[in-house]
This record gives C-alpha cells, sequence and structure tokens, in this order.
C-alpha cells in the first residue's frame, strides 16, 4: 500500500480508511483489518467518445421533417418500422444551434443504433459530425453539429429542381468526393454557414415524386482540378451567378451534362395498336408527347439503340435481386417457392443503350433546341411537351397460380424474353408484342420451357403484361440556363453555333407529314416509380411510393440499372 511507504511509527486506531490506487485496486482499512480489493479497468467503448445529453437540456427550436426509417435500397434498414424527426436545436447555455434528431416507433431504438453506428464510425468534414445522444430507450436522440439545411430544400424551386443548382450541387458533390458513386439526395445537407455539402441522416424529400432522387456521378475526379470555394447561399436565387461560377470551373460539354440530369418524366400507358410504332420510331427523336408528333431526330442513331434491362419494381427484394441479363438480352431470375406468394406485380423497367450514346442525345437537344423551337415556330408556352423516350416499363400482373406451392421444393427460374431493337423489323415487333412476355424453367439457360400443366401442378403463377412509357422532358428553367450558356459564348439560340463548335450531332427537324398522327385515345399516368443504379457500381435496392396527383411530375433518372422492390 503506497499511502504506507517511508511512514514509522505509528498506530491505526478503530478508524476506517479507503484508499484507491488508480483504477486497479482499492483498499479497505477498518478497525485492525486491511481488504484489498481488485477492480479491472473498465474498457472505454464508442459511447464515450460522444457527450450524453439530458432531454432537459435539449430545447428544440423548430421541426426540419421527419421520415420513416424503412430503406429498401440499404442493407439493415429494409425491415426496421420507424420513423426519424429532424429538429434544429439548442443545448443548455451554447449559442449555437445544433441538428437533433429523435426516433420513434416499435424499432426505434434499432434505428438510433443503426444511425449511431454509422455517424460515430466517420469523422470528415463533408459528413455531418456527432455531438452526442439520449439512449433512454422511451425516446432515443442523437445530436449532430452545426445548423443545416435538406439540400431538397435548396435545390427545387417550386417544387421542380433547378437545372443550375442541380449542375452546381453535382459539380460540388464530385470535388469533395462525397461518395464513389451516387446519394439519395435525402442524405445530403448543407452546412448553412458555410454553404458545403455534407451526408447525413436521411430526410424523404418532398413532394414524394423525389422519393429516389439520387445524384452523382456526372465527372470523373480526374477531370476537375483546384480547390473548391462555394457559392454563398444569398446566390442561389441568382442563377446567372452560378452559372458564371460554372463557368468558370467546367468545361461548357459538363454544364450542359448537369443540366439534362435535371431532367423530369410521365408515364403512359400504351395501348397495343401504340405499341410497334412507339417503341420502335421514338427513339433517337424529339416529340410532343401529346398528339406524338415528331419535331427533330438524330438520323444515324437508330440502328445503334438496344433496350436493356434497367430497374426491377415490385417484385421481392431476393427475386428482383437475382436479376441476370443473359446473351441476346434474355433475363433471368431465380425463383424460391418462399417467394412465389409475394410475387402479384412485377415492373421492368427497360432503357435505350449505349449509355454514351444516349448521354450525346441528350445534350445535343439542349444545345439546339432553342434553335428547332425557333425553325418550327413553336411557342415558349409549349417548350415542357416536347420530350425524348428513354425507357419503358413491362408490367406483369398476376393473373392466376396457388398460393400453396408446397409441391415445389427447389427454385425455378422466371425468364423474360428479349425485346426487339428499335430498328428491327415490323414482324419480329409484332411477334414479339403478340407472344408471351416471360416463361418459366427449370433450367438455368432457359432453355426449355415449363409446360402450362406443369406450371399450374406447381402454383407457379401466371401473368398478363402491359407497357408504360415514361417520356422525359426538361422545364422552362433548363432552356433558360441554355440560353445563358450560347450568350455566354457569343452565339445566337435560334442558330446551331453552340451545338457545332461541342462537335455535337446537329438534328434534322421533321416535316408535317413526317409526323405521327394523333393517338388521343391513350391514357397519360404518372411514372410512380423512380429510381437509378450505376450499371458498374454495386447493387442498391430503392422503392417508392405512389403519388397522389396525376399531374406531379418527378425527376427522371439517368444512365442506372437496378433492382427495386416495394
Amino acid at each position: 500500500m503506497s499511502f504506507f511507504q517511508g511512514s514509522s511509527n505509528f498506530t491505526i486506531h478503530g478508524g476506517q480508511f479507503t484508499n484507491t490506487q488508480t483504477s486497479q485496486y482499492i483498499t479497505h482499512i477498518h478497525g485492525n483489518l486491511v481488504q484489498v480489493v481488485s477492480q479491472r479497468e473498465k474498457e472505454p467503448t464508442i459511447w464515450d467518445d460522444y457527450r450524453r445529453v439530458r432531454a432537459g437540456d435539449i430545447y428544440v427550436l423548430r421541426q426540419i421533417g421527419e421520415t420513416k426509417v424503412g430503406r429498401e435500397n440499404i442493407e439493415g434498414w429494409r425491415k426496421v418500422v420507424a420513423r426519424r424527426t429532424i429538429n434544429l436545436a439548442r443545448i443548455e447555455d451554447r449559442e449555437k444551434e445544433f441538428l437533433h434528431v429523435t426516433y420513434e416507433g416499435p424499432d426505434a431504438y434499432e434505428a438510433f443504433r443503426l444511425d449511431f453506428e454509422e455517424f460515430s464510425s466517420v469523422r470528415k468534414s463533408n459528413v455531418v459530425q456527432l455531438f452526442g445522444y439520449n439512449n433512454r430507450r422511451n425516446l432515443p436522440a442523437l445530436i449532430f453539429h452545426d445548423e443545416l439545411i435538406p439540400l431538397s430544400r435548396i435545390i427545387l424551386v417550386n417544387n421542380q429542381p433547378s437545372p443550375v443548382l442541380w449542375t452546381y450541387f453535382e459539380y460540388q458533390f464530385r470535388i469533395m468526393q462525397m461518395a464513389n458513386d451516387y446519394l439519395n439526395v435525402g442524405e445530403l445537407w448543407i452546412d448553412a454557414r458555410t454553404g458545403m455539402l455534407r451526408k447525413g441522416p436521411y430526410l424523404q424529400p418532398l413532394p414524394h415524386g423525389y422519393l429516389n432522387w439520387l445524384i452523382g456521378g456526372f465527372w470523373s475526379i480526374s477531370n476537375i482540378e483546384g480547390h473548391f470555394t462555394p457559392v454563398s447561399l444569398q446566390a442561389f436565387n441568382k442563377s446567372s451567378t452560378v452559372l458564371e461560377y460554372l463557368a468558370s470551373k467546367l468545361p461548357t460539354h459538363d454544364i450542359i451534362r448537369g443540366i439534362s440530369g435535371s431532367r423530369l418524366g410521365i408515364g403512359e400507358q400504351l395501348i397495343d395498336e401504340q405499341i410497334i410504332s412507339i417503341l420502335s420510331s421514338l427513339p433517337g427523336t424529339i416529340y410532343n408527347r401529346h398528339c406524338k408528333e415528331m419535331t427533330a431526330r438524330w438520323t444515324d442513331v437508330r440502328k445503334r439503340w438496344r433496350y436493356g434491362l434497367w430497374q426491377v419494381f415490385q417484385f421481392p427484394y431476393a427475386v428482383g435481386g437475382s436479376g441476370v441479363e443473359m446473351e441476346y438480352s434474355l433475363v433471368r431470375f431465380t425463383v424460391m417457392p418462399t417467394d412465389i406468394r409475394e410475387m402479384q406485380v412485377g415492373e421492368f423497367q427497360y432503357a435505350l443503350y449505349p449509355d454514351d450514346v444516349y448521354g450525346v442525345f441528350t445534350q445535343s437537344w439542349l444545345a439546339q433546341a432553342h434553335s428547332i423551337f425557333g425553325q418550327l415556330g413553336i411557342h415558349k408556352d409549349d417548350w415542357e411537351e416536347y420530350s425524348l423516350c428513354r425507357s419503358f416499363k413491362l408490367v406483369l400482373q398476376r393473373t392466376e397460380g396457388k398460393t400453396d406451392t408446397t409441391a415445389l421444393t427447389f427454385p425455378v427460374y422466371l425468364f423474360i424474353r428479349p425485346i426487339p431493337r428499335p430498328s428491327d423489323s415490323e414482324t419480329l415487333w409484332r411477334s414479339w408484342m403478340e407472344g408471351n412476355k416471360y416463361f418459366w424453367s427449370f433450367d438455368d439457360l432457359g432453355n426449355e420451357e415449363i409446360s402450362a400443366e406443369t406450371r399450374v401442378s406447381l402454383g407457379l403463377p401466371s401473368f398478363t403484361s402491359s407497357i408504360l412509357l415514361n417520356h422525359l422532358y426538361w422545364n422552362h428553367s433548363a432552356y433558360e440556363a441554355m440560353e445563358w450558356l450560347h450568350r455566354h459564348h457569343g452565339f445566337n439560340p435560334r442558330t446551331t453555333g453552340l451545338v457545332r463548335s461541342l462537335d455535337y450531332p446537329v438534328f434534322e427537324t421533321v416535316r408535317d407529314d413526317q409526323r405521327f398522327h394523333d393517338l388521343d385515345d391513350s391514357e397519360v399516368l404518372l411514372s410512380s416509380h423512380v429510381t437509378e443504379l450505376d450499371v458498374d457500381g454495386p447493387d442498391e435496392y430503392t422503392s417508392s411510393e405512389g403519388s397522389e396527383s396525376d399531374e406531379e411530375t418527378i425527376l427522371y433518372p439517368r444512365t442506372r440499372l437496378a433492382v427495386v422492390t416495394e
């Protein structure tokens, strides 16, 4: 006992003494009894690195938003049932404001734990930084440094994406290396003090048409040089200021590419008589989506297009995740007996490939839209009606099939037949349109189809099919930004000067007698599922909720292939 060392001629009488030597030993002396207790030092945990803040020390200033935490695209979150409420708050006597996140619902503590694990494991300038927590199970909460603004609140103007701000934040996203791939806009926040992007807790963007709005991937890091200095938040209200900033930092091609990423989408249910003419003729053209009149086309591109699988919606997660595009664009899904009950609807989204050709097509259109509108005398009020075709959905709706599949004890394969190319013959297109769009097989190569009799005996479902075409278009702000670019480079927007200077193809305008006839009996619907996933990147699954309005517009995805479930 170190406190006796060097002592002599002393006596202990009936007293009680306690000597604590670090955290390893505690010495109790009571009368003539000396007791040394060994106590193992407590191992520090990650929780000790952050402050535990009492609920009474938090003063909530205002609510920023709330959202469901369950997300099909993130491992660990798919079955978590809880709500995340995000507030701006102050703590005790501190003057600065914090982001305060609370969790409610059956899995509230699990959601709290998952968020804590994510944000306590990283300390970077482009990620929101954790300050503290309250781990009481009835009201768990996380507290983050700084006042933050959801990116969706900045980038949406009148519930539509600002093409200029979209391009600006794409640029900031890349130069700050926010992620190797895409992030949902709901995960991105703006530091109100610096204007810098931060990755933070997910908050569902509003309106609901932007549930799966992803950002990132337009430029490679090697093409962007220099230190990033953000535009002030006050400048966001003036597009010309932001455009001048972008023009000083980026090649014109990249600015146009960014503007093209702000496109919107609307879906239209096609009747059988429309399918062949539209899916084979619209690719590579600009057309009025209401009357199907072509206005311009890229004459040399039609033979280069093919339809490839892009996304899958609605099917059970395991089935959707097993999708493989095989030779000749045949698509295979592996189906386990336990999945069959949930296979009520499948939506298979096909897009035009190659990606780089499609990118040139969209950028070329924006660069010469003013010229074509001027040649054809199309009024500015009608510009948003002009669209291009990127993708369509093949929708399979279950019509029969037993829910009891006990006779099936092994996996089977669902195959989606290849989609003809736009340049294929009408005979081939008609054969595809009139035939079954799918078949079942025990063979993973699909060499032999399961007969109808066997299918029924095993309880495998049959489906009817329909086609939902997706029209892409841009709002007036995109065309205004393009006009600024024309004039910035000294070109008249009504000429093809900018197009030619950038080596984009010049489109051919279409005469009245070459255009589509009216198809007034088609039903226009909102495209209600939107997501994206990089073709060469890791699998990412997302889902979305239906829209409440047929007039609502949505941001439409870029060159992506995804598997999406609800």
